[in-house]
């Protein structure tokens, strides 16, 4: 282990190091100016020695008088520091040259100067002094200056020691013995101090600090007993907690609702039993994470917003949401959530409930779809009512005033025009009567009561005698009527309701159909899959070439009371019709559907099987209602 340094070590050291980097940065400074004095000296000295060199020189280089010249430059060789002198003429070269390379100590410094005479230059001289004198009084100046500082140093050091040990050392040793005597508990007898400077001060505040101590054990020895009895009464109330909370635990787990707390930022704390029973996920997953991502995912961003608002008004949430489950789909619950606030009114955290609302929000459901059904029959009533009233009203109206009109020109007209009146009530009476057998049709289809007579039928000879009814009328609005029977095969059917249904569509047909085209009729074979059954079957379809029907209305068309929108300028019925051929198909085992044909015009098609479940004379078609 690295021993630390004393106190009187430390303050030595200190003073050393404050007595010396002051006099080693005064002595550094002090040596560098002299260092640059003594070198400007040097270069002046060089200079000077060089301007008097090229004025000697002068006339011996004009005269070109090395013997004159060779006196000048030896009496200035005679200067230990010149290592080399050089006179070189501007034409022919050197002209004296003296070297002693034995007298380079140092470092070689050169100058050179031309040589003028009459403003024209003559020639140069080149001096090369050496700087090894410089260096060695340089070394010696800092020897000098280093003794002194030594010098200083020692005597300084001495006085100090002395002075730390009188003043300073010894109090502190005194004040150390107080100091273990004082950690050591020791406090019984008093610390005696006389001195009046600052460690004098030190150790009567360890008096001092004595006398408090002494006091504050004394009442310390009080509070750890009034402690101890606190804690006895501490621990009994966590038992008593510890109980309650095993309690609520215990209640919360056998509740019939979900029931978790959370800290103040919202992490669920605890999770009741419900949640592992109703959802099949264990406690653990929950625990330590937020408590909305209880919520199914798709509503979680709504649950998160709606609670971060209540937060900030009162803090008590009210929702429903989604939750998922390992069992199967998610069900709603019924989530309030409730603050908890400490002693002090801070929040806690958050209590809430979860009860299972899924039934209820089924019911709701129902009863809502079943509030819609009931209006939307409400609806097709009311507007099969005012369809009935037009409908009956019209027929009735015409047989009223037509026999009127024959009673009061009774003998007034001729036979042709009252055989004309009698035409008029007898296409009313038709009409009417036609009306009241759908009523009566749709009566029994909704009764049950409807009654079909089941024979292997050619549907093309239904198709036959159906056309043959309308060809008169087809030739009047100017329409071709064609049959295409590709499979002339026999199927199970009533051709009389069958029949009923070819003239209801081909009456539709006949009506959108434009003058100069034609209703096409087609009879094949088509198989269709029910499941994994394929049933052999005939496919009859009616083609018309009007104005098509609605995306929107190529299943609608087939409700009772329901009319499509293009029937809407007057040259619809009741909207009986297509509902009652959808149903005896459907009582034959098959389907009719509509489409839009992409030539234009629409296109409804009649799918009936081969055979039947149950051949007989008479049957009672199953409910579809």
């Amino acid at each position: 282990m690295k021993r630390a340094l004393s106190i009187k070590q430390s303050i030595i050291g200190a003073i050393i190091i404050g007595l010396l980097i002051p006099s080693l940065l005064n002595g550094y400074f002090s040596l560098q100016r002299s260092e640059q004095q003594l070198r400007s000296n040097l270069e002046l000295q060089h200079g000077q020695v060089l301007s008097n060199l090229v004025l000697a020189i002068q006339l011996p280089l004009w005269n070109l008088s090395p013997d004159s010249g060779q006196q000048i430059v030896s009496s200035v060789m005679e200067d230990p520091r010149i290592v080399r002198i050089s006179v070189t003429d501007a034409h022919l070269g050197t002209f004296l040259e003296m070297h002693k390379p034995e007298r380079q100590l140092g470092q070689l410094r050169t100058q050179s100067k031309p040589v003028y005479f009459e403003n024209q230059v003559i020639g140069f001289v080149t001096v090369v002094m050496d700087d090894g004198y410089l260096r060695n009084q340089i070394g010696n100046n800092r020897n000098a200056m280093l003794w002194t500082l030594l010098g200083q140093l020692a005597f300084s050091l001495m006085l100090i020691v002395l002075l730390l040990q009188l003043r300073l050392v010894r109090p502190l040793m005194g004040l150390m013995r107080d100091s273990t005597r004082l950690a050591a508990g020791m406090l019984e007898h008093p610390f005696t101090w006389t001195r009046n400077d600052e460690l004098g001060k030190l150790g009567n505040s360890l008096e001092y600090t004595r006398q408090a101590l002494n006091k504050l054990i004394h009442e310390l020895e009080e509070k750890n007993r009034r402690l101890e009895e606190d804690l006895q009464v501490r621990k009994r109330v966590e038992e008593a907690l510890r109980a309650s909370e095993q309690r609520f635990r215990t209640l919360a787990n056998a509740a019939p609702v979900g029931i978790f707390r959370t800290s103040a930022d919202g992490r669920c704390i605890f999770m009741s039993a419900y949640w592992n029973r109703r959802t099949g996920l264990g406690v653990e997953t929950v625990i330590g994470t937020d408590w909305t991502m209880l919520v199914l995912a798709d509503d979680r961003g709504l649950v998160q917003s709606r609670w971060q608002r209540d937060c900030e008004q009162d803090g008590a949430y009210v929702g429903e949401f989604r939750v998922p489950s390992s069992f199967g789909a998610p069900f709603w619950v019924d989530c309030k959530l409730a603050p908890l606030v400490d002693d002090y009114g801070a929040l806690s955290g958050y209590v809430g409930t979860l009860m299972d609302v899924t039934e209820r929000k089924r019911a709701e459901v129902l009863l809502r779809e079943a509030k819609e059904a009931a209006e939307s029959a409400s609806r097709a009533k009311t507007e099969f009512l005012s369809n009935m009233s037009h409908e009956l009203r019209t027929p009735m109206h015409a047989i009223i005033s037509f026999s009127e009109m024959g009673e009061r020109k009774l003998g007034t007209v001729s036979n042709e025009k009252l055989g004309q009146y009698f035409s008029r009530i007898h296409q009313s009476g038709n009409r009417l009567l036609a009306l009241l057998n759908d009523l009566l049709d749709l009566s029994k289809l909704e009764a049950d009561k409807m009654v079909y007579t089941m024979q292997p039928t050619r549907l093309g000879l239904v198709l036959e005698e159906v056309v043959q009814e309308f060809m008169s009328l087809a030739q009047e609005r100017g329409v071709e009527l064609v049959i295409q029977e590709q499979d002339p095969v026999r199927a199970s059917m009533d051709a009389m309701r069958i029949g009923q249904v070819v003239r209801n569509l081909l009456a539709n047909a006949l009506k959108f159909t434009v003058q100069g085209s034609q209703v096409l009729l087609t009879v094949k074979e088509a198989s269709h899959t029910d499941g994994e059954e394929v049933l052999d079957g005939l496919l009859f379809t009616v083609r018309d070439h009007g104005p098509g029907i609605p995306e929107a209305e190529l299943l609608t068309i087939f409700d009772k009371f329901i009319q499509s929108s293009k029937t809407k300028d007057g040259s619809g019925g009741t909207g009986l019709g297509l509902a009652i051929c959808r149903e005896i198909i459907q009582d034959h085992a098959g389907h009719v559907w509509a489409e839009n044909h992409p030539e234009g015009g629409a296109i409804f098609k009649v799918w009936l099987p081969l055979e039947q479940d149950t051949l007989s004379q008479t049957m009672n078609a199953p409910s579809v209602l």
